[in-house]
């Protein structure tokens, strides 16, 4: 089986480097250029189904993609971000100084050293549980958020868990579920 992750569009704390988590901030403009970007770039794909995270910033990309592929969407908390309590709505570099991890950590991992934060692999199971249920789907949309994407990454698709990918917002990842790989094949190329 194949499906598509898309990383949203740029949202409005995505251009400030702002910890998201389950806060629900909009797309900013340069967000809603790269959905319709990679929309216009996913009606290649030849998709049945998209699905996407209950959250403003994914459900938003996903409407823009389903608009021009004419493919229907369905909102899951699935794919939702994981909750980041007291973090959400800090800058990255604070998060870098509360952390004991060191500072060229990626984020997502900083997570770790909090119990009440869920796990990857709780994370990367919701999104397991929500593949299995489009099995029948013609590879699948998923619309999603960056630790979403990395959890599953990480927990299925055995990469090095002290170098995970940057993801850019609204990118396009390939994955054979099957054989656990994942590679990104889109990234809208534009900043402003």
């Amino acid at each position: 089986m194949y499906a598509y992750f898309v990383r949203h569009g740029q949202a409005t704390w995505n251009q400030y480097a702002r910890i998201q988590g389950v806060s629900d901030p909009p797309l900013s403009p340069l967000g809603i250029r790269q959905a319709t970007l990679t929309a216009i770039w996913a009606k290649t794909l030849h998709c049945s189904k998209i699905a996407a995270s209950d959250l403003v910033r994914a459900f938003h990309t996903a409407c823009i993609i389903s608009a021009e592929t004419d493919i229907p969407v369905v909102p899951t908390r699935l794919l939702r971000e994981r909750d980041l309590f007291e973090f959400e709505g800090i800058r990255i570099d604070e998060l870098k100084e509360k952390c004991s991890t060191s500072s060229d950590m990626d984020t997502t991992l900083a997570w770790q050293e909090y119990p009440y934060i869920e796990s990857d692999l709780s994370l990367a199971s919701r999104v397991a549980k929500l593949l299995n249920l489009l099995k029948a789907e013609t590879n699948p949309i998923l619309v999603t958020h960056a630790g979403v994407i990395n959890a599953y990454w990480r927990t299925y698709c055995h990469i090095d868990r002290e170098s995970p990918p940057h993801i850019p917002t609204g990118s396009v990842l390939a994955c054979d579920i099957d054989l656990g790989k994942i590679e990104l094949i889109y990234s809208p190329n534009i900043s402003s």
